[in-house]
């Protein structure tokens, strides 16, 4: 299942515009990513989201455990990226 969130997070920057993904916003979209597996009855493990060499986008994955009744639990690991607009500082992400 592909899950998908887009984030409307406007940021306000001196100068004007983002120039890529900052500390914060790397901690928003893990927090965002773990919050979105959790509330769908997830375990999550572990967040991991390293920048592309441009700053605009985001990869790595999420490791899961699903507990299901009478049976061992499951582990997943999804690659999850994340993409910002250089120009208005949102981004959407994306665990497929």
């Amino acid at each position: 299942m592909k899950t998908r969130l887009v984030l409307g997070l406007c940021f306000i920057f001196l100068g004007g515009c983002s120039h890529g993904f900052r500390e914060e916003d790397v901690a928003a979209a893990k927090t965002s990513i773990q919050n979105d597996f959790q509330n769908k009855g997830f375990t999550v493990e572990e967040v991991v989201l390293v920048r592309d060499s441009d700053n605009t986008k985001l990869s790595g994955y999420v490791k899961l455990q699903k507990k299901l009744p009478l049976l061992k639990p499951i582990e997943i690991t999804k690659p999850c990226t994340a993409t910002m607009d250089a120009g208005n500082g949102s981004y959407f992400w994306e665990c497929r």
